[in-house]
């Protein structure tokens, strides 16, 4: 009888052992899948649902052209966007070019150059090196190189957009006006007036022809 009691004792223990063990596991396990599934994921949605409310506020701000408010909170949008989602993500892409456009409008040109020379090396990676993205983006660039005297630089970028512009939408769009008229400008504000004539001469004629078959289209 004592060695029969003295098992049923010692299954009692091991099964009460076992229930500890198990409720030691599960206390230890917890916290483990609530780091998992309660504060990573929600970490990164919490990140990004304030970066959109922040963005939706910058949109505004740069439609009032409030660019020195505005200015803080697009560096902020974009660091919420680059902790959370890869560097090709679409919303990163639209936090550089915004940022960039923000510092080419309180005249920080270099930091404006780094930005868009990033955004073109993320484009070049990630799509067809004549993309119209990749055209909008050189357009883009030229401002920033001519307001630091880089003329050659920028006058480079307009003809490399214009290239792409044409071989994508033919020789008459509006985009292609555009670049015709920043070609004009670029010389003009260094005061070579007989070279920018022909571009807006350029400019005007495409302006009109496209006016022209916008009539007919409507007619």
């Amino acid at each position: 009888k004592g060695d029969s009691h003295l098992i049923k004792t010692e299954i009692r223990v091991m099964r009460f052992s076992s229930k500890m063990i198990y409720v030691f596991f599960l206390a230890t396990l917890i916290p483990v899948l609530a780091s998992c599934g309660d504060s990573q994921v929600p970490v990164v949605s919490r990140s990004l649902t304030r970066a959109k409310k922040l963005n939706d506020q910058l949109v505004e701000l740069i439609r009032k052209k409030n660019y020195r408010k505005a200015l803080p909170i697009a560096e902020k949008v974009l660091a919420l966007r680059e902790k959370s989602l890869k560097p090709e993500s679409p919303r990163v892409i639209e936090s550089i070019d915004s940022l960039a456009a923000i510092y080419v409008a309180t005249r920080r040109y270099k930091k404006a150059e780094e930005l868009y020379v990033r955004r073109l090396a993320i484009l070049k990676k990630t799509s067809d090196p004549e993309h119209l993205d990749v055209a909008a983006t050189l357009y883009k660039m030229a401002p920033a190189y001519r307001r630091q005297g880089k003329f050659a630089k920028a006058a480079k970028f307009l003809k490399q957009a214009r290239v792409i512009y044409e071989k994508n939408l033919g020789p008459d769009h509006m985009f292609i006006v555009q670049t015709i008229k920043r070609q004009a400008n670029l010389y003009q504000s260094i005061g070579m007036w007989q070279q920018a004539a022909p571009f807006m001469k350029e400019a005007r004629a495409m302006k009109a022809r496209l006016a022209k078959q916008q009539t007919k289209k409507s007619g």
